[in-house]
């Protein structure tokens, strides 16, 4: 535990945002931050500790991102930063940033990726969503995407034209930090996987089809809110990053309809990949519904690399460690023994 953990949460918040709270409790960990609700008067806050040294361009990149989207019609929620009490948008203490949001009232998904999380440890999930629920969920799910990628394709300039410029950015963080000690997979393994992937994104941009935008970068049910079945709200933008919006609504697609029970291959359900890429045409009919189903088997192992890119970094932190039931090395395997497409 650091010196910043140590500290009292509520001190924090009443020392930088000169909130006080009447309680506090944490919220199970996930694999990029810590985060606590307070609840203070009638009104309930999430304060956000971020992983140490996380860099000064994600922060920014993120407030950036929240800033335009706060005036974006026909979205649902997003956060809202809470200002620190003199006007910043977070603030670092001990290498780690902080920042306060407004809470969003919803039910996490508990579909496709998001059904571990949503269980908090409880594996395999229990099967209880219906298939016309799930098929609700994943629906507005991916029309709530393409607004998305509409609301994030202007008014926020690009510095880059390579349509997988976030999946490199991750695994150059990951490749800068010592491999982590995974039960399932020795360091020697784990430096081959990762060479395996650096190799496969420096080969794989050519035949994407534009454009470049801001990406949300994470984009699964775990991090999206439902009411009545219906996405009312999206979190977690601090991993925003640019690239090309087909290949995140493909990661949305395979992060949806996954199996994440199935630990000797990467398994997902075409059905529901295909009706969900239909509802994101509804509202998108630019995506290159074509491009997607006849690449679909080069998508699924990048997707397999971020999936595995994203979990090691989190354990390289300390945040995760591998466990039944979790997807990881049904990625791993995949990566493993695939003829890359």
């Amino acid at each position: 535990m650091d010196s910043v953990e140590k500290m009292d949460v509520a001190a924090l918040l009443e020392r930088h945002w000169e909130l006080r709270a009447d309680s506090v409790r944490a919220t199970p960990t996930g694999h990029t931050n810590k985060t606590y609700v307070a609840r203070v008067d009638a009104r309930e806050v999430v304060l956000r500790m971020s992983w140490k040294d996380k860099s000064e361009r994600q922060v920014r990149d993120e407030t950036t991102v929240l800033r335009h989207l706060a005036g974006a019609q026909a979205l649902p929620a997003v956060p809202c930063l809470v200002p620190t009490r003199d006007g910043q948008a977070c603030v670092q203490v001990h290498g780690r940033w902080l920042h306060v949001f407004d809470v969003i009232p919803g039910e996490v998904g508990e579909f496709g990726e998001a059904a571990v999380d949503a269980r908090d440890g409880v594996y395999p999930p229990a099967s209880d969503t219906s298939d016309a629920a799930r098929a609700t969920g994943v629906a507005s799910a991916m029309h709530t995407l393409a607004r998305l990628h509409a609301a994030l394709a202007g008014g926020i300039a690009t510095d880059t034209d390579d349509p997988l410029s976030w999946l490199r950015r991750r695994q150059a963080r990951v490749a800068d930090l010592a491999g982590p000690m995974l039960p399932s997979m020795t360091p020697q393994q784990c430096g081959f996987l990762l060479a395996r992937i650096a190799d496969r994104l420096s080969e794989e941009d050519a035949g994407v089809p534009g454009p470049v935008q801001w990406l949300h970068g994470d984009y699964h049910a775990g991090n999206l809110l439902y009411r009545d079945q219906h996405v009312c709200g999206i979190l977690d933008f601090d991993d925003v990053g640019q690239g090309s919006p087909w290949v995140e609504t493909a990661f949305a697609l395979f992060a949806l309809s996954r199996d994440v029970a199935r630990e000797d291959a990467f398994v997902f359900d075409a059905s529901v990949w295909d009706d969900g890429l239909h509802a994101y045409a509804r509202i998108q009919p630019g995506a290159p519904i074509g491009w997607l189903r006849s690449n679909r088997g080069m998508l699924m192992h990048l997707f397999c690399a971020d999936q595995v890119l994203i979990h090691l970094h989190a354990a390289q932190r300390g945040l995760w460690l591998p466990g039944p039931g979790m997807g990881f090395l049904g990625c791993v395997r995949q990566l493993w023994d695939a003829r890359w497409p």
